[in-house]
């Protein structure tokens, strides 16, 4: 993964606001640190990373990973938050998003998904890993 990826939720080209908590509780067990604008989460084999969003919110529509740790401890927790909407995954640089199904390319706005590239579809856990895992291209 690059140094920093985005997570956005839309709907209807416009922004989808998520429960923060509910986000919260994708990391659960792994966050080390909360504060009002990020969350530190630590694995069990110290990987880390920082999680920026505004945690004080009732709810988000996006949130960025700094510095992102490896794919196998932090992809299933991005999974499970890529499934409480319609977000994308993307990464300055890179010719491709990741979407849970379909539908979400629908609910970006207007250019958002010609601009980011090629869509990867992954509707399931081993799916998610892959697209996250595989190269893309840089631009």
């Amino acid at each position: 993964m690059g140094a920093n990826i985005f997570l956005q939720a839309h709907v209807d080209g416009g922004s989808q606001e998520i429960p923060t908590k509910d986000v919260l509780d994708c990391f659960s067990g792994f966050i080390a640190a909360q504060e009002d604008t990020f969350i530190e989460v630590v694995f069990a084999n110290d990987d880390s990373c920082t999680i920026f969003m505004d945690t004080t919110a009732s709810t988000i529509d996006s949130l960025m990973v700094s510095r992102p740790c490896s794919e196998d401890v932090l992809g299933p927790c991005l999974f499970r938050v890529m499934k409480l909407g319609n977000f994308v995954l993307f990464a300055p640089g890179l010719d491709g998003f990741i979407a849970s199904n379909e539908e979400v390319i629908g609910h970006m706005p207007d250019g958002m998904a010609e601009d980011l590239g090629e869509a990867r579809i992954a509707s399931d856990l081993a799916s998610f890993m892959r697209a996250l895992t595989e190269p893309l291209v840089l631009q």
